[in-house]
């Protein structure tokens, strides 16, 4: 059913390409559609046409530039940071991270508070301290080095 669109004009599902190809599919789209036309009239009409592709192929286009998108999120995240108190935990798995929020959730903590993990100081030493704790194969299957020239 992907790919089709009902009499509506609306997209059934929304585009399978990742988010960066969608995001320069629609940006050289629209780009093109604004080069197209000099003239303001048929340029808005070619821009208007272009965005009506777009949600036809279910790529989701509400008009409005990625950069003010963006600017919103970053608005929205800063002024998150502002009010919110930082709660710092250190990070130790994805589990323990997801268990850390549905308690702040259970709590009703989730408006007031921020969580902030802090990542191992050192993961090359992380990463060497677990191999301490591999297992180690018994059976030798080559006893000389790798040599160069033969």
């Amino acid at each position: 059913m992907r790919g089709q669109v009902p009499a509506d004009g609306r997209a059934v599902d929304s585009s399978a390409h990742p988010s960066k190809t969608k995001t320069a599919i629609v940006k050289n789209m629209f780009k093109t559609a604004s080069a197209v036309s000099s003239e303001g009239d048929f340029r808005t009409e070619s821009m208007e046409m272009a965005r009506q592709i777009a949600q036809e192929n279910g790529y989701g286009c509400d008009g409005q530039p990625a950069w003010r998108r963006r600017r919103a999120r970053m608005e929205h995240a800063q002024e998150e940071e502002r009010t919110k108190v930082p709660f710092c935990v250190p990070f130790v798995s994805d589990d323990m991270s997801a268990a850390i929020r549905a308690c702040l959730r259970k709590a009703d903590l989730q408006d007031s508070v921020r969580v902030v993990e802090i990542p191992p100081s050192n993961l090359k030493r992380q990463l060497v301290r677990n191999r301490l704790y591999d297992r180690r194969p018994n059976a030798l299957l080559c006893d000389l080095p790798f040599r160069k020239g033969r």
